[in-house]
Parts: structure tokens; sequence; C-alpha cells
């Protein structure tokens, strides 16, 4: 072996212990942010809200999730009512905020704007656009009390 050949081997295996010396606690593992308000489908779970969504003129918006929050009902009232029931509610942590999203007969719904009582993660209004081909609208749903 040549000297420059022991050397790069050497240097290869300092290197190798100097990434198994780590300590766990300098891990690059990031953690998702801890429950934040609407951070878990069970914030939304067995909720209905009801609000507005502005295009062309209010119309009136409806949400209401099942007993676990997976699967939500929208509604739509234009002209004509339309509802639509589907699986694809997603709810994501993104730098310590959460966001709900799902899809309507209009276009992809984005709630952005949460709000919670203090001291809990249970939604009481979700603001936010959906949107369409044709551009993006605004709503404001706010939690029906049963």
């Amino acid at each position: 072996m040549s000297k420059s050949t022991r050397s790069i081997a050497t240097a290869a295996l300092l290197t190798g212990l100097a990434v198994v010396a780590v300590p766990a606690s300098a891990s690059a593992v990031i953690t998702p942010p801890p429950n934040t308000c609407g951070g878990d489908l069970s914030d939304y779970a067995g909720s209905t809200y009801l609000g507005t969504l502005t295009k062309a003129g209010p119309l009136e918006m409806q949400i209401r999730f099942d007993s676990d929050g997976e699967r939500l009902t929208n509604n739509i009232n234009g002209p004509t009512q339309r509802s639509q029931t589907q699986s694809s509610v997603v709810v994501r942590n993104n730098n310590g905020r959460s966001e709900v999203s799902w899809f309507t007969l209009k276009g992809t719904a984005v709630g952005e704007n949460l709000s919670c009582a203090p001291g809990s993660t249970k939604v009481q209004s979700i603001g936010g656009f959906v949107y369409t081909k044709d551009g993006q609208y605004e709503f404001l749903l706010d939690k029906v009390l049963v």
C-alpha cells in the first residue's frame, strides 16, 4: 500500500469513527412540532363549520367532519346546492403551524388561519382560500355549537 493510499484509508477510518462518536443529542433528525391548534385530525372530529366563500358574491359554505376527523362532507350553496363527501383530509404542521386541506367541487380548499380557544387544540374557526383554475376565493368558517 502506498503512502497516499494509506493516508486516504486512515482519513476514511477516522472520519467513520468521528461520525460514530457523535452523541445522540447532536442528531440531525427533525422532530415534528408539538400538537398545536388544529394539528391533529381529532381537533376537528365531529365538528361542523359554517360560513361564507367569496366568489362573485358570498356563497354559503359548510363542512362537517365525521367522528374521527378523517372524512368530511362539504357543501357550497350557490344557485344550486352541491355536496361532496371524501376522505382526503390532510393536516400538516409547517414550522409549528397547522393547516387543513380538502377538495371541493370548485377547487382545493386550504384552511391556513386556524383559531382555537386559549389552551385548547380544538379548532373554533377556519379561514383560508379555495384555489380554482379561475383564481383564489377566500372563506371563513366558524364552528357550529350543537
